[in-house]
């Protein structure tokens, strides 16, 4: 038996249409080596020390590519060592930086003497916490190899799979890192070499929040006996989305 309705309308309505997806912005900062570093002078810290009042030198020349002509000095037992940082967080919306939870590092670099470098880092700060998304190549007897920054003991952790012969360094290569920080978690997801992805899987927590902040950064390392060496870096850049 049909039912009757009440006199009325009863037009059809489209159901609405379904939520658009998010846009999601993506900022990049390309040729960041043609600009001027900020320089931070401190120590290798195997111990925690006050930072001495003198250092060695640096002779920055912007270019593609730029070159740093890195004079240590040694340092009583510690190593020297240079931060230069570029900060971008003015270049930015907050709301952008607020919301990007996908970043990548690459660079072109080369080292003309390897075997006087203790340790190369380059990293990004996480934009809104205490914790760094960034990665260490480190000499080892016969190849080097990458590590990341473990804040919660303080110390190092090898990435697997990342060793590397250090005559590409020598060579000039290119080097990428890839990761995802959420303002809880920042995970190292994949390191590049020369063109081969080697996905690394590496996860800590953010730490406390901060005001927010953007750099890029790489840090030249001295060996004990503080001998001189010269990097030069391209195409460095840093993307977020």
């Amino acid at each position: 038996m049909g039912q009757i309705l009440p006199p009325g309308d009863y037009t059809v309505q489209q159901p609405p249409a379904p939520p658009q997806p998010t846009a999601v912005t993506k900022i990049v900062f390309a040729g960041l080596q043609l600009g001027s570093f900020q320089t931070l002078w401190g120590v290798g810290r195997t111990k925690p020390i006050n930072n001495p009042p003198t250092h060695g030198n640096v002779t920055q020349q912007p270019g593609a590519p730029s070159t740093f002509v890195f004079e240590p000095i040694p340092l009583s037992g510690e190593s020297d060592n240079l931060y230069c940082m570029r900060q971008l967080v003015t270049q930015v919306d907050p709301q952008v930086l607020a919301k990007a939870t996908n970043f990548t590092q690459s660079m072109w670099v080369q080292i003309d003497n390897p075997a006087n470098c203790q340790a190369f880092e380059f990293d990004c700060p996480t934009p809104l916490n205490v914790g760094t998304m960034g990665i260490q190549l480190l000499p080892g007897k016969t190849s080097w190899s990458v590590r990341a920054f473990d804040y919660t003991i303080k110390s190092w952790r090898p990435l697997s799979g990342t060793n590397f012969d250090p005559t590409l360094l020598k060579a000039g290569t290119v080097v990428t890192a890839e990761y995802f920080c959420d303002g809880k978690t920042i995970e190292h997801k994949n390191v590049t070499i020369n063109n081969v992805k080697i996905p690394v899987t590496y996860s800590q927590s953010c730490g406390a929040t901060l005001k927010p902040r953007l750099n890029a950064a790489f840090q030249l390392d001295a060996t004990g006996d503080a001998k001189a060496y010269k990097v030069a870096l391209n195409n460095f850049t840093l993307t977020l989305q």
